[in-house]
């Protein structure tokens, strides 16, 4: 669904990531602090930074509450997420969480107002903030997309409860997953919506460059909506970094040439994609602890099976672990997969994963006789219904 909401909106449009780092941007300082109520004395409060791919919070700082007031001083070389924290810890009674979002921006002076805890489920809940820009575009996207996110979230609970009280219904849990990726679709649709009303939005760049993901599928659509922001957003840290991945990106398109690359086999031979020039190449990056890319198999196989004698052949690009060969090669014959079949053993550090620019699997690449890319992420029936028209 996370797939089909980046293609939806980037149709339209034409979690980014905390880990982007200034090109020779210089660290300054900034400084959050605030007034919180008195039943926080004697707390403390923290400010996580969001950073990496799966945007791992980190401690930046923290300051003990006193006399209803704290601050909080660190630096940064660029604009990140975080989450200002103040758990509340009553004696002989369960936590209270204490969360508010904030965007830092590199010489923010930050002030927050609580004046009292509004909601017992958190209490920062409502907390007004002021001395953050980027903070301002956070709130109004968030405020933006909140009909989206509200469904999704009623439609988790619902699914929850349908599987507590009937276990794995599978009529049920279709119907829950198509009401979802219509929440998603909506959510796309006002991402797009957002982007066109705020092309001078840091926020947008940051939203933006989160829906690009590790490949750019529609390079031209997302230059497209790209050219739209504001200068100072495409020269920006960030912005030098979106024009890049779409550059690159590129190199994938539709009649591109895939690169060659030359990997070990399962019998220790090497074997290079270019060895299977004259045939249409399913290039299929898959893995043996992926559970998507083995529930997909059968879906290849079947497709192989039918048009292995008309022209027709499968590279499976293992990103299997160093220590694992052993679970790669019986992956392999549990699911039937008797095509050929390469990996250099590095998971995420795959050579070819990162000559690809493969951040998650399953994915593909459909090529022609001449090596040409003609399609790409071909699912289920979708990779029997492109052969079915081109070996007629």
């Amino acid at each position: 669904m996370q797939v089909k909401m980046k293609i939806a909106l980037l149709a339209l449009l034409p979690a980014a990531l905390s880990f982007h780092q200034g090109a020779n941007a210089q660290s300054k300082a900034f400084r959050v602090r605030g007034t919180v109520p008195d039943i926080l004395n004697g707390h403390m409060i923290y400010l996580l930074r969001e950073s990496g791919k799966k945007r791992i919070p980190s401690v930046v700082d923290s300051a003990l509450v006193t006399k209803g007031t704290f601050v909080i001083n660190g630096t940064t070389d660029a604009p990140f997420t975080a989450t200002l924290s103040a758990p509340l810890r009553p004696a002989g009674a369960p936590a209270i969480p204490g969360y508010r979002k904030l965007f830092i921006n590199t010489g923010d002076q930050v002030v927050l107002e609580q004046p009292k805890v509004l909601q017992a489920r958190n209490t920062l809940e409502g907390a007004r903030i002021k001395g953050s820009d980027y903070t301002r575009q956070l709130d109004e996207l968030t405020a933006y997309l909140l009909p989206a996110e509200t469904g999704m979230d009623s439609m988790r609970k619902a699914y929850s409860e349908n599987l507590r009280q009937h276990g794995r219904d599978t009529t049920g849990s279709y119907q829950y997953n198509r009401k979802f990726e219509e929440m998603m679709v909506l959510k796309a649709s006002l991402q797009q919506s957002f982007l066109q009303q705020h092309p001078d939005y840091y926020i947008s760049l940051y939203m933006f460059r989160d829906l690009l993901g590790g490949r750019v599928k529609d390079t031209d659509a997302a230059a497209t909506a790209f050219a739209k922001m504001r200068p100072a957003l495409q020269k920006s840290a960030l912005g030098k970094e979106v024009q890049e991945l779409i550059t690159n990106s590129a190199k994938f398109g539709i009649d591109k040439t895939a690169p060659d690359f030359a990997a070990q086999t399962p019998e220790g031979k090497t074997l290079k994609l270019s060895d299977l020039r004259g045939r249409y190449v399913l290039l299929d990056f898959w893995a043996s602890w992926c559970g998507p890319c083995r529930a997909e198999n059968p879906n290849v196989l079947k497709a192989y099976q039918r048009f292995k004698d008309k022209n027709f052949d499968v590279l499976g690009v293992s990103l299997d672990r160093e220590g694992d060969r052993q679970k790669w090669v019986d992956a392999i014959a549990k699911d039937g997969l008797t095509w050929h079949h390469v990996s250099d053993l590095k998971f995420w550090g795959s050579d070819i994963a990162k000559q690809y620019m493969i951040t998650s699997i399953p994915q593909n690449f459909l090529l022609d006789p001449q090596g040409k890319i003609i399609a790409v992420n071909l699912r289920g029936e979708a990779l029997q219904v492109a052969l079915d028209k081109l070996l007629k």
